[in-house]
């Protein structure tokens, strides 16, 4: 499914809800990412905000604009972690309008103009090797930063509390990225309202099943024990499989 701005705003919203308290104490709490603070994985979300725009102005205009300036990237959110809580908190309200801006003027164009709809941009600080992603999958992008990261952040977040069109689209494309890293697959089964459902591709005779959002938060790395025993594997004697940094 395609991810609108919509879910974008609601991502975004929910995130500055969470965050609105913190003061410089709480930003330099770690995170679920190793060796960043709060003010690290904000400072993230800000720069990839801008990012995002860059690139929907790529797919507009079809000149090549790097996400990030070179260089910069892991110097702007080290600097950015160091600032006053208020001062970061600012950044993230003021780019999020950026990002929502930018990726709403793209839906608008991707709607009505397929070549705008298929143009491919690079992910990252190099416009020439960097990851590809067709224009109309920004927003899911997006929508993923922010969300995840938000997890990332132990500010309540928790995957039951994930978007459910996020849930939607990121399952099916986590394992797909996830099973072309692995040598031997399993095969993944969620459990929906409508009964079990397998993802593809398909995988061998290990079987992993579980709600959708449990099965994510795994694919991700993210999950706590918890959330991995909530996962049914199958035959009995198998073990759920070690996976790959995602």
């Amino acid at each position: 499914m395609l991810i609108s701005t919509r879910e974008v705003a609601q991502a975004q919203e929910h995130l500055v809800e969470a965050i609105a308290d913190l003061d410089d104490d709480g930003m330099r709490e770690a995170t679920r990412c190793p060796g960043w603070t709060r003010g690290h994985v904000l400072s993230h979300i800000a720069r990839n905000a801008e990012g995002m725009a860059n690139l929907s102005r790529w797919a507009l205009d079809g000149e090549v604009v790097a996400m990030y300036p070179p260089g910069r990237r892991d110097l702007d959110i080290d600097e950015g972690a160091e600032r006053p809580a208020a001062a970061i908190i600012d950044d993230v309200v003021a780019t999020n309008e950026v990002a929502l801006a930018a990726l709403g003027e793209l839906e608008g164009a991707v709607a009505t103009d397929p070549m705008v709809a298929e143009r491919v941009v690079r992910l990252g600080s190099d416009p020439e090797t960097g990851p590809n992603v067709p224009a109309r999958r920004l927003p899911f992008v997006r929508l993923q930063e922010v969300v995840v990261h938000h997890h990332d952040l132990r500010v309540g977040m928790e995957p039951g509390d994930w978007l459910e069109a996020y849930v939607e689209a990121g399952l099916p494309a986590a394992w797909a990225t996830m099973a072309g890293r692995l040598d031997d697959p399993p095969t993944v089964r969620r459990l929906g309202s409508s009964g079990i459902s397998e993802l593809e591709p398909a995988g061998g005779p290990v079987e992993v099943t579980g709600d959708p959002a449990d099965l994510l938060v795994w694919l991700l790395g993210r999950s706590e024990p918890d959330q991995r025993a909530r996962l049914v594997v199958s035959p009995e004697d198998a073990d759920l499989p070690e996976l790959p940094a995602y």
